[in-house]
């Protein structure tokens, strides 16, 4: 269970690097989520 919070978390950290509209859709997609992972 606690692997799951910490990628909300690094993905959150990730936000304010991604642009306004990404942020957005992040918070309501949760295949934007998958991409915030994907990422790191």
């Amino acid at each position: 269970a606690s692997p799951k919070p910490v990628r909300k978390t690094s993905s959150i950290t990730l936000t304010p690097n991604l642009p306004a509209p990404i942020i957005q859709n992040g918070q309501s997609e949760p295949e934007v989520a998958v991409i915030h992972e994907s990422t790191l």
